[in-house]
């Protein structure tokens, strides 16, 4: 024991190091994934929640110039109702970063009876703000 009494020490620092680094590491990595995905989370949220409260015209205008170019609010409307997005009650979302100004990542979106639908989301920046581009589901989903 009396050996090793030395090199423990030096044991303990440089295990305080490694320590230190990957502390540092992480939270570089946080700061950077905050950064590219700032308003992201909040316009989702922001997004499904009207969706849920009835206010169809307000979630249509966190919606891109190319989705209001596809699809109009009476077929959002349909697609709300066809999938139950009304019935949203939290949305489960990947950790990923956004390529430049578009982000396309899939998520689920839990009802309020804890039926999981997955589905697709595209988002663009546009200016300062993020927009929806697109929202899809699975063919299984469609045909239903």
């Amino acid at each position: 024991m009396e050996t090793l009494q030395p090199y423990l020490s030096y044991f303990g620092i440089g295990a305080a190091i490694v320590s230190a680094i990957a502390l540092l590491l992480w939270i570089g990595f946080t700061a950077m994934l905050s950064a590219a995905t700032e308003g992201i989370p909040e316009l989702l949220g922001k997004f499904f929640n009207y969706l849920a409260m009835g206010d169809l015209e307000t979630a249509y205008s966190l919606t891109s110039a190319r989705f209001k170019q596809s699809i109009s609010q009476a077929q959002m409307r349909k697609l709300v109702r066809k999938h139950q997005i009304d019935q949203h009650k939290r949305l489960l979302l990947p950790v990923s970063l956004p390529e430049g100004d578009a982000h396309a990542f899939d998520a689920i979106l839990i009802l309020t009876s804890d039926r999981e639908i997955p589905i697709s989301i595209e988002l663009v920046r546009q200016g300062e703000h993020w927009k929806i581009d697109a929202l899809s589901f699975p063919r299984s989903l469609r045909a239903a």
